[in-house]
């Protein structure tokens, strides 16, 4: 689905409106697929690719792992889940939320 996707937290802090304000929104296709876990079977993951592109290959922003719906509205719905931080060796996973308002398709 193409969407417009707000991050509302940083560095796992949640962003105040005027923080929000200066933040880019950025448009793609947000994406969903499962990936094994650790301690669990599986995991949904929500990635945000290139308006055009339909695999995960061109990220806009970070993987959103373990992926729930939070609130669902006719034009938008908001997203929870845990992004990894930092680089491999030292990754930190952070929570994280995504606000997505619906795009439709030409």
């Amino acid at each position: 689905m193409l969407c417009h996707v707000q991050v509302l937290r940083s560095d796992g802090r949640l962003l105040a409106r005027d923080e929000l304000a200066q933040r880019p929104v950025r448009f793609g296709r947000m994406l969903t697929h499962t990936e094994p876990a650790r301690f669990a079977h599986t995991v949904l993951v929500a990635t945000l690719a290139a308006p055009d592109s339909q695999t995960a290959d061109n990220l806009l922003l970070p993987p959103l792992y373990h992926a729930e719906l939070v609130v669902i509205a006719p034009l938008a719905l908001r997203l929870r889940g845990m992004e990894l931080i930092g680089p491999r060796a030292q990754a930190r996973l952070v929570l994280q939320e995504w606000l997505c308002a619906y795009d439709p398709e030409p």
